[in-house]
């Protein structure tokens, strides 16, 4: 099954059950396919380890019925974690006045890596407030990977 087709399938099965595709990460176990799933309430609420129990199953179920990888797979369901990733306009307005560091397709302003806070975030891009600079305005197509960053204190 191809990256779009289980995403897709993916995001109806975990909408159904509260849940979001954060991510889907895919690799290798040995000689079976890994499938990691980065998951998230839709609720705002953290995800628990009991979620990510219950998610395990159903998208375990899931894939067995339509037969997806019939020799095996190796599955696992993750949070997405304190520097989670941004992909969907979504993500970037609900982490509105967050911490992220923000890759480009191509360098703008000299350059393809921007860390600050997101100002500002709509359905085409986002304002990005730069740690060193000045506010940097993005649009979605130019973001090759986003992920929160988080601020840890001691």
């Amino acid at each position: 099954m191809d990256n779009t087709s289980l995403e897709k399938l993916t995001e109806q099965t975990l909408a159904r059950e509260g849940m979001e595709l954060v991510s889907l990460e895919r690799g290798h176990a040995g000689r079976k396919p890994l499938l990691r799933f980065f998951i998230d309430r839709l609720d705002g609420a953290t995800v628990t380890v009991g979620d990510c129990q219950r998610q395990s199953d159903v998208l375990g179920a899931m894939l067995d019925m339509e037969n997806a990888f019939p020799a095996g797979y190796v599955l696992e369901v993750s949070s997405p974690g304190l520097d989670r990733v941004l992909r969907k306009p979504e993500h970037f307005v609900r982490f509105a006045g967050h911490k992220a560091k923000i890759y480009t397709r191509e360098q703008i302003q000299g350059r393809a890596c921007f860390t600050g806070i997101i100002k500002d975030a709509g359905p085409d891009g986002l304002v990005l407030a730069v740690e060193d600079g000045d506010d940097v305005a993005l649009k979605y197509a130019q973001i090759r990977q986003a992920r929160l960053e988080p601020e840890l204190e001691y």
